[in-house]
């Protein structure tokens, strides 16, 4: 069976202090779809140059809520029946992670270049349906990350090489 929705077109622009995510989708389904609209998470490979957008809230079934921490709800966006819809994305030219530790115990803080990248893959879930949180009783052991990975229908995937141009300080 094939998927209601694909991403059609990745493009991704430096535009000098930020970058520019345009994943174009279409919908093949009779029925309006329901895709998120922004990043929720960021990966970027240095040694192969790849940078995997994530645009879900996908749940490892080990994964626990440790209750401190803050989860704020995704946009989402409306594709018509059988129609395309852009969506764009603002991207930091660098992101900032934990690396490890110094031998002092304090973390190690890199900063990570994904302007630098030559492929971009997109993961990007949709549904038929509008996301609601359940908060009824039999769905309070969920954690809204978990009940956002359940709602989705699907998971559409595509990857694309790019060259980007040099930023202009250094031509």
């Amino acid at each position: 069976m094939a998927e209601a929705l694909t991403i059609s077109k990745i493009e991704l622009t430096d535009e000098g202090s930020s970058m520019r995510l345009d994943v174009t989708v279409h919908s093949v389904s009779e029925r309006t779809l329901h895709v998120y609209r922004e990043a929720r998470n960021i990966k970027y490979d240095a040694a192969t140059k790849t940078l995997t957008v994530g645009m879900h809230d996908h749940v490892a079934s080990d994964s626990s809520d440790s209750g401190g921490s803050l989860f704020q709800l995704p946009r989402f966006a409306a594709v018509d029946p059988l129609g395309d819809l852009v969506i764009s994305v603002k991207l930091p030219r660098f992101i900032t992670r934990i690396n490890g530790a110094t031998p002092q115990g304090a973390p190690n803080i890199e900063q990570v270049p994904i302007h630098e990248a030559t492929s971009v893959q997109v993961e990007l879930a949709w549904s038929d349906t509008p996301f609601y949180p359940d908060n009824r009783r039999s769905a309070r052991d969920q954690t809204t990350a978990q009940q956002l990975s359940a709602w989705a229908t699907g998971l559409a995937k595509a990857a694309v090489e790019i060259q980007l141009p040099r930023p202009i300080a250094e031509r």
